[in-house]
């Protein structure tokens, strides 16, 4: 395969949104899960089968909640502090990719390229892909950087190819 190349300006919630991706967490996903615990809670209260402990336990899983919440919005906090503070992070960025490897190129920076050897998985939302290193560290392509959706399925078939080449 020739190499293909995308440029892009990452976002503060493209970093955030990595971070989340890169970690397994779904923040949507978590909050209305508990949400809906909660619901259930209400109902079965109010309901013939509402039992004496039901009031304790809606506390302890809004408590859980409002944890995941704090937690959630420190990992924002975090992603637009890096954001600021790295100009790695604010610079525009070339990523290109090939048998060998990825590649991310910031402007003014050194490049670093990771074989596809390292990259332990591959990632992605709706927003964008995330390559994780078997050392942990995560680089991520912004889709929005892609011509169209038949761009942005080579790059995930091409992952996946080499990933199971390995």
């Amino acid at each position: 395969m020739s190499i293909v190349t995308v440029s892009y300006t990452l976002t503060p919630d493209d970093v955030a949104s990595a971070r989340f991706l890169g970690s397994g967490i779904n923040p949507k996903r978590e909050i209305a899960f508990y949400i809906s615990i909660l619901l259930i809670l209400l109902a079965v209260s109010l309901s013939p089968w509402s039992f004496r402990q039901i009031g304790l336990i809606a506390g302890i899983v809004g408590v859980l909640l409002g944890m995941r919440v704090w937690v959630i919005s420190r990992i924002q906090a975090g992603a637009v502090n890096d954001f600021r503070g790295q100009a790695t992070l604010r610079a525009h960025t070339d990523a290109s990719w090939d048998d060998q490897g990825v590649t991310i190129s910031p402007s003014g920076f050194d490049a670093g390229h990771v074989p596809w050897t390292e990259i332990k998985g591959l990632r992605e939302n709706s927003r964008l892909f995330v390559f994780i290193r078997r050392n942990g560290i995560t680089y991520c392509i912004p889709k929005r950087a892609f011509q169209d959706a038949a761009k942005i399925a080579e790059l995930r078939n091409f992952a996946q190819l080499q990933g199971n080449s390995k």
